[in-house]
C-alpha cells in the first residue's frame, strides 16, 4: 500500500536548482534511505516531506491525501535531526518523551492511557532504566535515543531521519543502526533516512534513492542498485564498484595483449566501465588464462579493514587502480606484488 507520493518536486536555492523533478512513491514499511553526497538535496527533501519547507512546484501526497499545504505539526510525522534538537534540559527522560501527549499536540494510539505508550518507546529504545534521569546526564547516544523515542512515541504514519548517526562514535553509530533496524522490524512504521555513507545504508534499509547534482538517479531495492546501477554516478555513490574511465580501461586491455569483445565495450565519450569489488580478484599466482576471464599484475598500495572484511588497494603499471575485498586473514602485505582477475561478463559499461 503506498503511503507516501512525491510528485514532481522542484526546489531552488537562491536561484539554484537543489531538487529537479524528484518523483518516488514509497510503500507502507519499507525503510527508505536517500544517499547522495553533501549540497545534494537529501535534507531538503526530507524538509518538504515533513512540511518544513515549501517547493516551489510539485505535489507531497501522504496516505493517499495531498499535504502540500498542510503545516508540519498537522502532519502525521515524526522527524529526527542530526543532533537532538527541542530536549529540554529542566525534564526528565520521560517527561521529555511525553511532552506532546501532555501539550494535547498527539494523540496516543492507547487513546487516553498515553502513558502505555510512552512506557513502550522507552522500553523498545533501551531508554527504561533511564526515565527518571536527567538528560543532562546522557551520552550523545543516549539523547539520539531520547529524540527517536519521542519521534515515535504516538506511532506517525513516517519517521524521517537526518543524518542522525553523524555526530556520533563508530561505537554508538553501531549501537543506534541496530537499534533503528529493530524498531523498524517491530513498529513496521515507514522510515525514510538521509545519509551519505552507503555502509549504512547496506545496514538497514529496505530501498535506497541516490541522489546527486539535484536529480533523482536511481530508486529501487538495496539489492538491485548495488547490482545494477543505471549509471556511473549510483556505481560511484553506492560503493561496491571499480570505476574507471572506458577509453582508458580499452587501452590498457590493448597494451597489455588481453582479448575482449569489441562490440561489449563501445567507448563513447563520457562512458566508464564498472567492475564489482567482490568480483575482482587479488591472487598471489596468476591463473589460468581464459577467453571469458581478465587477468594482469598489479602491486598492493594500501589496504584498510571494517569488521572481517578487508579492501586492497591495487595499482597495474599502468597506474590503474582496483579495488578488492578479501577476509582479514588473508590479508596481504604492503607493496606485494600479484595479479588481479575478474571476468568479462562481470564488467558493465555505464554510458553516463
Amino acid at each position: 500500500m503506498c503511503i507516501l507520493q512525491l510528485k514532481g518536486i522542484h526546489h531552488n536555492f537562491d536561484h539554484r536548482p537543489i531538487l529537479r523533478n524528484i518523483s518516488i512513491q514509497v510503500e507502507r514499511g519499507q525503510f527508505i534511505a536517500l544517499l547522495g553526497p553533501s549540497g545534494c538535496g537529501k535534507t531538503t527533501l526530507l524538509r518538504i516531506i515533513a512540511g518544513l519547507t515549501k517547493p516551489q512546484s510539485g505535489h507531497i501526497i501522504i496516505e493517499g491525501i495531498d499535504q502540500t499545504k498542510v503545516p508540519p505539526n498537522k502532519r502525521n510525522i515524526g522527524f529526527v535531526f542530526q543532533t537532538p534538537r527541542a530536549i529540554f534540559q529542566h525534564l526528565n527522560v520521560y517527561d521529555n518523551v511525553a511532552f506532546a501527549f501532555r501539550r494535547g499536540n498527539r494523540q496516543s494510539p492507547y487513546g487516553k492511557d498515553w502513558s502505555k505508550s510512552v512506557n513502550e518507546i522507552l522500553d523498545l529504545t533501551g531508554l527504561s532504566n533511564f526515565a527518571n534521569n536527567s538528560v543532562n546526564t546522557l551520552s550523545g547516544g543516549e539523547l539520539q535515543r531520547v529524540a527517536i523515542a519521542r519521534a515515535l512515541v504516538y506511532r506517525p504514519s513516517l519517521l524521517l531521519l537526518d543524518e542522525p548517526l553523524s555526530s556520533l562514535d563508530n561505537f554508538r553509530k553501531d549501537s543506534l543502526l541496530e537499534l533503528m533496524h529493530d524498531l523498524h522490524r517491530n513498529l513496521g512504521i515507514t522510515f525514510l533516512y538521509v545519509t551519505h555513507d552507503d555502509r549504512e545504508v547496506i545496514r538497514v534499509a529496505t530501498h535506497v534513492a541516490i541522489l546527486d547534482n539535484a536529480h533523482l538517479h536511481q530508486f529501487d531495492t538495496v539489492h538491485k542498485v548495488i547490482s545494477q546501477p543505471h549509471t556511473t554516478t549510483v556505481a560511484k555513490l553506492i560503493g561496491g564498484w571499480n570505476i574507471i574511465r572506458a577509453d582508458h580501461f580499452k587501452i590498457f586491455l590493448e597494451k597489455k595483449g588481453i582479448v575482449y569483445d569489441q562490440n561489449f565495450l563501445k567507448v563513447q565519450p563520457g562512458s566508464h566501465v564498472g567492475i564489482p569489488i567482490t568480483k575482482t580478484i587479488f591472487s598471489n599466482h596468476n591463473s589460468t588464462q581464459t577467453s571469458n576471464k581478465v587477468i594482469f599484475p598489479a602491486t598492493v598500495i594500501h589496504n584498510t579493514s571494517w569488521y572481517n572484511t578487508s579492501t586492497i588497494f591495487c595499482e597495474t603499471e599502468s597506474s590503474l587502480c582496483f579495488r578488492c575485498h578479501t577476509n582479514l586473514k588473508d590479508m596481504p602485505d604492503l607493496e606485494q606484488s600479484g595479479f588481479i582477475s575478474f571476468s568479462e561478463g562481470d564488467i558493465n559499461v555505464f554510458s553516463i
